[in-house]
């Protein structure tokens, strides 16, 4: 490339040649600094933010696991109410009382449930309240 420069010649000219790319990470470098330094003046915020944060999510662990999706095994007490109850046995089966299957796909679940009364007052149950929830689906129980 020749360039020829005379006298005449008063203005300045900017010659660019290759591409500028450290611009782009100049400038990522500058957001993370200033984001750091925004940070550490504002430690007790973003501390109390993440304390607050973290509780939240704990209890929402907890709620999920242990109240809304609690799990019990045979001889497990639980409190309903007044009563405490308790699953004493329970029986899966796909045949029927003759040994044949009973249908494709189709299961009997046999639960025996042991119902205490905490108080002294006589109380009753409700069987509409007892539902077994497998998958997204709702299974009402036959009492016969």
């Amino acid at each position: 490339m020749d360039l020829q420069i005379t006298d005449e010649d008063e203005e300045e000219v900017e010659l660019k040649f290759l591409k500028n790319d450290g611009v782009a990470k100049r400038n990522i470098v500058h957001s993370l600094r200033e984001l750091k330094y925004y940070a550490l003046e504002n430690k007790g915020i973003f501390t109390l933010i993440g304390i607050i944060l973290g509780i939240v999510i704990i209890v929402a662990l907890y709620m999920e696991f242990e109240v809304y999706n609690k799990r019990y095994n045979l001889y497990q007490a639980f409190a309903l109410d007044s009563f405490t109850m308790t699953m004493k046995e329970s029986y899966l089966t796909n045949v029927d009382y003759s040994g044949k299957e009973i249908e494709e796909g189709k299961y009997f679940l046999a639960i025996k449930i042991a119902i205490y009364n905490k108080t002294l007052d006589p109380a009753s149950v409700s069987k509409e309240n007892f539902r077994i929830y497998f998958d997204d689906e709702i299974i009402y129980p036959s009492y016969d």
